[in-house]
């Protein structure tokens, strides 16, 4: 039995509303309340944790029911404030299916919905048929009972709430059906286990006992009880670049995977000062994180000492390469549950703890650690690192000389892919090379990768050295206290089963051999976060603004690119008309709206195709993807990879339609064109990914690929070239576009040929004339051109 309040407070917070399962599972329930204690009261006897669940609703002769100081009164104001009806559900049979959170978004009336279906690998579109209600939920409500069978502690809050993800993310978390419907069981679930935990700490802080009363004075949700937590880590794409070529795809691998961990931990780290549970932990990807916590002195104190810290252990081990800004704005439950009369009370929260962060980033610094820093550093190392060129080195690796910094993750990259792997943080570095974690003060932790029998022979054997464990991309909860990350951790891998190298990608490629480097995220999203559920026409403007619909949208967004990517891109949907694909691509990073993607240039280019397919289908088109796609040499610096394709990112960003959205690509590379007597670099291949699918590649490269290839004599590469060079100099002068006829009929077919070849060729002849007069046409050509040349490119011709 539990005893401990705060874990008493999680478990019920959790799972108070699990009987929304199972009113959609079974009629007869009239109460969500009734039926979850009865189920839960199979597996856990806590009076506590059942009264959270039974009276977490304020219905008649509830309150008069519990004692003043009872958690359950805690629940039930949390219940509210995370997005939860304050009065009875409807009658059981009323439920449906959840409601899209991208329906609402940017302005939007949709009526997407998922089908109640637990969490899987390949990512859950909106459903476009009718769904058997009850039986979907059974199903579900089965899986969940079987995970609490396995489930060794019952209490485990991590735990429960890893099974709530897997198998409440597509139940709704009321029975309500329409607009109101898009918040998933699993995040209701996990945010009022939040907003429970910072009322427990604040009434202890405040000295509070009668709960009961607090709760029930309106005025408790103006009370700035809570605090916003942001806080970004910088340098990040400096860190992960900084590395010469031996090696470098699974020294960047490592890198950007060590980051994700680095944050990851560190949250956790502070959630520990706080003394909260993970629950808290409203948000990490891409570098940032959001976290919950109580507006007390011992919060505050304790973030500001344990980050405090943290960056000091950064500035050791990596010097001012890594630094951790943060932000710490209060707020009131009103404002996060977007129930104040003005709208801007929620989205100030955010836009102060922005402003925190950025000041912050430009301050890193006090004076004594500047100081520090001016003073003259000891003699480096006479020999470069092999794998980011420092001259400090320290180890002998297969790879050559190395830095203690790439001599750790050299020891770990190759183990970072297992699928069967555990990431063990140790409460000191067992081992010199050892990554280092951040730890709540003094000396920091170490990091180790293992197979899950070893770690968890370490844990029985050695539980005093084990801090905390983590686990990637599982869906299966069992005896080993993990924590579960989602990441995006596809690989191409050679027949030896070792991470391909950048000549071995480019060698894989169709044509000219050349690495494919994607570089992508999501259109106007901080905005999207701010104001993109603010309906400014309507009597309520912000009726939709609150923590739970952002949290919910930055959870399908989290979920689709550290997770779901993976099936997207090791299931190829979309080819070159001519062409084939294998799925071989290198997830180098992919957070919570961003990726990045290396691998043979066709398969990148494909993969561009599906990632944005399945975004759109997902969100409705109410977000949208822009992304970059260069092609290098093997050998070419990985670091002028990365900065190049920003650039095309960034041209594709600045590319709007009429209608004002990006949803663009941009290919190849910058050129310099002379505007005004000055000279820009532009990218002259940007398109929508609409026109890019089916007016370069679906129209112009169809045709020029089924034309050349029924000629490949009379039509070979010199024709292709000759073609690319006068649509590109038609510009210049009209004797060109002249040049190009004379070009086209200089290739008609013999007077002896089929007469169907003889129609294909005047049909060709006739549209690539016309497109080469319309601006618009002729660049789309000019694309399709070059593609066909990489694509049929021979080594000698390279």
């Amino acid at each position: 039995m539990m005893t401990h309040p705060m874990q008493q407070l999680v478990v019920g917070a959790l799972l108070h509303d699990i009987g929304h399962l199972v009113c959609g599972a079974q009629a007869g329930h009239a109460a969500h309340e009734q039926a979850g204690m009865q189920l839960i009261q199979k597996w856990i006897q806590d009076e506590q944790v059942l009264r959270c669940i039974s009276h977490h609703h304020n219905q008649p002769g509830h309150a008069n029911a519990l004692a003043a100081d009872d958690l359950a009164h805690l629940v039930r104001a949390a219940n509210t404030l995370a997005g939860g009806s304050p009065s009875a559900p409807s009658p059981a049979g009323s439920y449906g299916m959840l409601s899209s959170v991208f329906n609402l978004l940017n302005g939007r009336n949709e009526k997407a919905v998922f089908a109640p279906v637990p969490l899987r690998r390949a990512p859950a579109m909106p459903c476009d048929h009718t769904v058997d209600i009850k039986t979907s939920y059974g199903q579900v409500l089965q899986g969940f009972s079987q995970a609490m069978e396995r489930l060794q502690d019952k209490t485990d809050a991590n735990a429960l709430l890893q099974i709530l993800e897997v198998f409440t993310s597509y139940i709704p978390s009321s029975a309500q059906t329409g607009p109101t419907a898009d918040l998933s069981l699993a995040e209701h679930s996990r945010l009022t286990a939040a907003f429970s935990c910072c009322l427990l700490h604040w009434c202890r802080q405040q000295d509070i006992h009668d709960y009961a009363s607090f709760v029930s004075d309106a005025a408790f949700r103006k009370q700035e009880i809570f605090q916003l937590v942001s806080v970004d880590t910088s340098g990040i794409q400096r860190f992960i670049y900084n590395v010469v070529q031996k090696g470098a795809l699974k020294a960047l691998r490592a890198r950007s995977f060590y980051l994700e961990l680095l944050l990851e931990n560190a949250m956790d780290t502070l959630l520990a000062a706080c003394e909260l549970p993970r629950v808290n932990l409203l948000y990490t990807g891409g570098g940032h994180a959001y976290l919950l916590v109580p507006n007390t002195a011992t919060a505050t104190q304790a973030i500001q000492s344990t980050m405090a810290h943290m960056n000091a252990q950064l500035l050791a081990q990596y010097g001012t390469d890594l630094f951790m800004a943060y932000g710490i704005t209060p707020c009131s439950g009103a404002a996060l549950a977007g129930t104040e009369d003005d709208p801007a009370a929620y989205t100030n929260v955010f836009r102060s703890v922005s402003t925190q962060v950025s000041a912050m980033k430009l301050r890193r610094y006090d004076a004594d650690t500047l100081r520090q820093l001016n003073q003259p550093s000891p003699a480096a190392a006479d020999r470069e690192c092999a794998a980011c060129g420092s001259l400090a080195v320290v180890a002998d690796r297969e790879g050559g000389r190395l830095c203690r910094v790439c001599s750790s993750f050299e020891k770990i990259s190759s183990a970072l892919t297992m699928q069967d792997s555990c990431f063990v943080i140790t409460a000191r570095q067992e081992q010199p090379d050892d990554p280092p974690m951040l730890s709540l003060s003094g000396a920091c932790h170490g990091l180790q990768v293992m197979h899950t029998a070893q770690a968890r022979e370490k844990l029985r054997t050695d539980p005093a050295s084990v801090v905390r464990i983590y686990r990637k991309n599982t869906l299966d909860t069992d005896d080993l206290p993990a924590i579960r990350l989602w990441m995006g951790d596809l690989t191409a891998r050679n027949p030896q089963d070792d991470i391909m190298q950048f000549s071995e990608l480019a060698a894989a490629s169709s044509g000219i051999e050349r690495i494919g480097v994607l570089r992508a995220d999501v259109d106007n999203l901080g905005q999207a976060f701010i104001q993109g559920f603010m309906r400014p026409g309507e009597e309520k403007p912000g009726r939709w603004l609150s923590l739970a619909r952002t949290m919910s949208l930055s959870r399908a967004l989290s979920l689709f690119f550290k997770f779901h990517l993976n099936a997207v891109l090791s299931d190829p949907v979309y080819t070159l008309p001519d062409g084939k694909r294998t799925g071989q691509v290198t997830i180098i990073y992919s957070g919570g709206d961003d990726l990045l993607l290396v691998g043979p240039w066709q398969e990148v280019l494909g993969a561009g195709m599906d990632v944005q397919h399945a975004f759109r289908r997902l969100t409705g088109g109410a977000l949208t993807l822009s992304a970059g796609v260069g092609l290098f040499d093997e050998k070419y610096p990985l670091v002028h990879m990365a900065r190049e394709t920003g650039r095309l990112e960034d041209a594709a960003k600045a590319s709007t339609r009429p209608d004002g959205e990006k949803d663009a690509v941009s290919l190849f590379g910058m050129e310099a064109v002379e505007s005004g007597g000055a000279q820009l670099l532009v990218n002259q291949h940007t398109y929508s990914w609409q026109e890019l699918e089916q007016q370069v590649l679906g129209e112009k490269y169809t045709l020029l690929a089924d034309t050349l290839a029924a000629r490949p004599q009379e039509l070979g590469q010199s024709f292709v070239y000759a073609l690319l060079d006068l649509l590109r100099r038609a510009d210049e002068e009209k004797l060109n576009i002249a040049r190009l006829a004379y070009l086209l009929a200089r290739r008609e077919c013999a007077a002896s040929a089929p007469q169907d070849m003889k129609q294909a060729y005047n049909t060709f002849k006739q549209r690539v004339y016309e497109w080469a007069l319309s601006p618009r046409d002729r660049g789309q050509l000019i694309t399709a051109l070059m593609i066909y040349i990489y694509t049929h490119r021979t080594k000698e011709e390279s």
